[in-house]
């Protein structure tokens, strides 16, 4: 009987132990929930594709988009017109690629809130944009008005095609006047 009353005691200390360990594990998860961007909030639409991603950005309801991890292939530019956060779920796990060549030349971002418009892009890789001459540079990202913050991002691998000319200074000087491969900030002065 002492044996059985030990059992059973253990038994009862293993499910409270049980429970406690999955009370944990349920505050546990809502912490990380409450530090990830909030995909509930209002205005805040989470996406996993690159239609998805198109979609909210024309949806003036949606503030926030909140992109899961992943590679967003792109078929053609993004253009944003309006106020609006970009944001990875998870830091360094996003990657926005124009997939551009010279024979489907387009940038990955043109961003145009208006004069009173505010961008956020946080926590993404862009690449893969492709401009040629004669286009505004910026392969990456072309910035031509409002407020851009631009936080923990890696803009690489995007390039301006400068075609031969026969005055190779000008090439040259319109380069350094304009832009370069990656971002482009519409000849006004910004401070990074």
């Amino acid at each position: 009987a002492t044996a059985t009353t030990a059992l059973a005691t253990a038994t009862t200390a293993l499910a409270t132990a049980t429970t406690a360990l999955a009370t944990a594990t349920v505050a546990l998860a809502t912490a990380a929930i409450a530090v990830s961007p909030a995909a509930d909030a209002p205005g805040t639409l989470a996406v996993s594709t690159s239609a998805g991603l198109t979609s909210a950005l024309a949806n003036t309801a949606v503030s926030r988009i909140v992109l899961a991890s992943g590679t967003y292939n792109l078929f053609a530019e993004l253009s944003i017109t309006r106020s609006v956060i970009l944001e990875a779920a998870v830091a360094g796990s996003v990657t926005l690629n124009a997939q551009a060549s010279s024979s489907s030349p387009r940038r990955v971002l043109n961003i145009n809130p208006g004069s009173s418009g505010i961008v956020q892009l946080i926590r993404l890789s862009i690449t893969g944009g492709y401009v040629k001459d004669g286009y505004v540079p910026g392969g990456g990202v072309y910035v031509q008005g409002g407020t851009v913050a631009i936080s923990s991002c890696t803009i690489s691998g995007n390039k301006l095609a400068i075609v031969a000319r026969t005055n190779v200074m000008e090439a040259v000087s319109r380069l350094f006047r304009h832009g370069h491969d990656n971002v482009f900030l519409d000849r006004r002065e910004y401070s990074l």
